[in-house]
């Protein structure tokens, strides 16, 4: 009911958002969907095509490139990029470990900044709602997924899109939060450590011990992963994408020792944009 009044702007957020399944007894699974290099070529094509707006393509395609929370690119304001140090700083109030963190933006990420920024620009939010003097309610971000995912032979809610399987890829259902795991999981495969990729994902050190004395902030390493990501990702959704994969496929399928290696393969493919495109 409260999904429904806010997906119609009745109300801003529902009371029941912070209400998690463990507080009423149910445990939860975590989730393990992961679009593969494939996969994630296929999703852009998908929300090419389909009925869904530019902006929030824009958004799913960042949330791969920046492994941010979708609601965390949901509340983004502009006033939040500096665009000469080429930086996002999302506020801790806003994240899950409640500590802030500043994302380093490649040349993919800022090409669609750029794009962004001619369709929201005049608002102050990246992704305004309705009302555009408030960001959108991610409820209504992730829904846009959801509703062109349905199972076979269920039909739309009213007033929802007809395309109700536009986006499914791989024949499994992907939630948008699965799009900031396939990003992770895509620095893993291009050899960024994993205790590099956690701390792009912003996870807090599990270990108190290492909490205690380990204090390097891995700000180069960092920023190093987002670019690797994102070279990745040019080159997986740009027009030798398919030539890529191909290739890629058969790389799996070597010798251990005779691998050219994801990282290796991407730097083959990838082209650096003209200076002019990489400015904000």
């Amino acid at each position: 009911m409260f999904a429904f009044a806010v997906d119609r702007e009745v109300i801003s957020e529902s009371p029941a958002e912070n209400i998690s399944k463990q507080s009423i007894g149910k445990a939860t699974k975590p989730r393990e969907r992961v679009l593969s290099p494939r996969e994630i070529r296929e999703l852009d094509l998908a929300l090419e095509s389909s009925s869904l707006n530019r902006v929030t393509h824009i958004i799913y395609m960042l949330q791969i490139s920046m492994t941010c929370r979708i609601n965390e690119l949901c509340q983004a304001a502009w006033s939040e990029f500096d665009w000469g140090k080429r930086t996002w700083t999302i506020p801790g109030a806003r994240t899950k470990s409640g500590r802030p963190i500043t994302v380093n933006l490649s040349a993919y990420s800022i090409g669609l900044y750029e794009e962004l920024k001619t369709l929201t620009g005049h608002t102050a939010w990246c992704y305004p709602g309705r009302d555009p003097e408030k960001p959108i309610n991610r409820k209504a971000a992730t829904n846009h997924a959801r509703d062109r995912q349905l199972p076979d032979g269920k039909g739309p809610a009213t007033g929802r899109t007809v395309q109700t399987q536009s986006l499914l890829i791989g024949g499994e259902q992907w939630k948008t939060h699965d799009l900031r795991r396939s990003g992770s999981t895509l620095m893993q495969q291009l050899g960024i450590p994993t205790e590099v990729s956690e701390r792009c994902l912003n996870h807090a050190e599990g270990n108190k011990v290492k909490a205690t004395y380990h204090h390097y902030d891995y700000e180069k390493e960092m920023k190093r992963a987002w670019y690797l990501l994102s070279e990745a990702l040019s080159v997986i959704t740009g027009p030798e994408g398919e030539d890529f994969l191909k290739e890629l496929d058969k790389d799996y399928l070597r010798e251990p020792d005779d691998e050219i290696g994801m990282l290796a393969l991407v730097k083959k493919y990838y082209k650096k944009p003209d200076e002019g495109q990489e400015s904000a």
